[in-house]
């Protein structure tokens, strides 16, 4: 396990080439103090936002790159 302060696991519907749709799970982590650094003025609701945003597109580039109907 990473040593993060968040986690959040979140799932994707993946459109496969022959129009079958499979389920992708993403367990991704991220730490607030970064972005609190980087974005001085934002509130913490603008913080906790911006996180799920990251971790919300490192898990849709995941699901860029998955295999349909690899086992």
């Amino acid at each position: 396990m990473p040593d993060a302060e968040h986690g959040v696991l979140m799932d994707f519907a993946v459109d496969c080439p022959d129009g079958a749709t499979e389920t992708m799970l993403v367990f991704a982590t991220g730490d607030l103090d970064p972005l609190v650094a980087a974005f001085p003025e934002a509130t913490d609701e603008d913080i906790v936002q911006r996180l799920m945003m990251d971790l919300s597109r490192r898990s849709e580039a995941l699901a860029a790159d998955w295999e349909c109907g690899s086992e």
